[in-house]
Order: structure tokens, then C-alpha cells, then sequence
């Protein structure tokens, strides 16, 4: 017999093949299995190479965290009563504080502020004012600001309280056109309100004196 093979590609397929047998014609269906020959070549892997990147944990970074941790804590009105730096009197409602008392322990809880501000009334000597400002702080729920104005000849709070030396006025250190004049003078009343509790100077004045007919604050710009 003669076998006619319809080729088509290299994948599996199905053919019908025509087979003359005798007189009677019939189709007879032949599966035929073709094999690639062809190598194959495998999939190209690529490799990804991950670069971790770590960044570093800054005084900044930890501050924040001290800062996000008290503040998630606090109702609203506390955190109301936090914008507010007031007076050790308007807190308590006494004449003049001298000391942290009681009182100061109740007006704290009830409105937790965000600082007190000390004048010249509330400061005796060293000892007492260290011992008000320490049992403030420990007094208080949350970290509190400690503060005074404490600019320098005519505006200084506790080194007049105390008899200390002063440091020379805003204008006069501008006038010597040394930044280092500065730097010490302001690192001396840092030190030493450091040393009794204070956390915050509302000092230097940030005033520049460009016009020299405006003398609304003197020496102290």
C-alpha cells in the first residue's frame, strides 16, 4: 500500500492518512508523535539584589518620639492648658509664690500648663528658688518649662534677685561686632539659670535696632 504523510510542524498533531486497500478505500486515522529537537534553553534568572538602607536614629528622632509619647496620653484639655505658660500667681491664685506648695500640686493637676514664668517677687536666694523650681518639676504631669527673662543690665530677673553680676546690654555686645562677645555673655546666664532649674530664657530680644530715631526698647535690641 502507499502511505501519503501530511507533515505540518514540530508539535504533537493528528493526520488522516488516505490507505488503498484492494477495491475499497477507507482512511485510517494515524496519531504521530514529533519530537523538538531543538535544545531548549532554560529561563534566564535574575537575581535581585536588595539594598537595605538604614538610617540613623538622631537626638532630634528621640526627642520627637519623648514628644508623640506625652502628647498621645493627654486629653484635650490638657493639651489646651499645654499652650499656655503663665505666671506661678495666676496659676495658684495666691499674691506672690515663693514656693511650690499644695497648692501649686492641685492647680497642676487641674490645669496641667505648659509652663510657669518667674519675676523677680518669686526669687529669695539660691536655695529657695531651687527647691520651688525642683519640686515644680516633679509636681507637674507632664514636662513643664521653667522660664524667666533673664536679657542682661536693665531686664535681668534673678541676677538682680540675687545680686549677681549682670552681662552687658543687647546694644552694647552688638557694638563690638565679635559674635564671641555674645556666645560668653549668653553661655554665663545660661549656666547659671541651668544650675537652678530653669529650662527657658525669653532672652536675647530678637529686635534689631535699623533706625536709630526708635528707641522704643533702648538698649535692650
Amino acid at each position: 500500500s502507499e502511505i501519503k504523510e501530511n507533515k505540518t510542524d514540530t508539535k504533537p498533531t493528528h493526520v488522516k492518512t488516505k490507505v488503498n486497500i484492494g477495491e475499497e478505500d477507507g482512511f485510517v486515522d494515524i496519531t504521530a508523535q514529533f519530537v523538538n529537537t531543538e535544545e531548549e534553553v532554560p529561563e534566564e534568572t535574575v537575581e535581585e539584589t536588595v539594598v537595605e538602607t538604614v538610617e540613623e536614629y538622631t537626638e532630634e528622632d528621640l526627642l520627637n518620639e519623648v514628644v508623640e509619647s506625652c502628647i498621645s496620653e493627654m486629653s484635650l484639655e490638657d493639651r489646651v492648658a499645654g499652650l499656655f505658660i503663665v505666671t506661678p500667681e495666676a496659676l495658684t491664685g495666691v499674691d506672690r509664690a515663693v514656693k511650690a506648695g499644695d497648692g501649686t500640686k492641685e492647680a497642676l493637676e487641674k490645669y496641667p500648663v505648659g509652663g510657669l514664668i518667674y519675676f523677680k517677687q518669686n526669687i529669695q536666694s539660691k536655695d529657695q528658688i531651687t527647691e520651688m523650681l525642683a519640686n515644680t518639676t516633679a509636681m507637674s504631669k507632664y514636662p513643664i518649662f521653667l522660664a524667666v527673662d533673664e536679657e542682661g543690665d536693665s531686664v535681668a530677673r534673678v541676677a538682680d534677685a540675687l545680686k549677681l553680676d549682670k552681662i552687658d546690654s543687647a546694644a552694647s555686645l552688638g557694638e563690638t561686632g565679635n559674635a564671641d562677645n555674645a556666645f560668653e555673655a549668653y553661655k554665663q546666664v545660661g549656666t547659671y539659670l541651668m544650675e537652678y532649674g530653669f529650662n527657658l530664657n525669653f532672652a536675647p530680644v530678637a529686635d534689631v535696632l535699623t533706625n536709630p530715631d526708635n528707641d522704643a526698647i533702648g538698649k535692650r535690641s
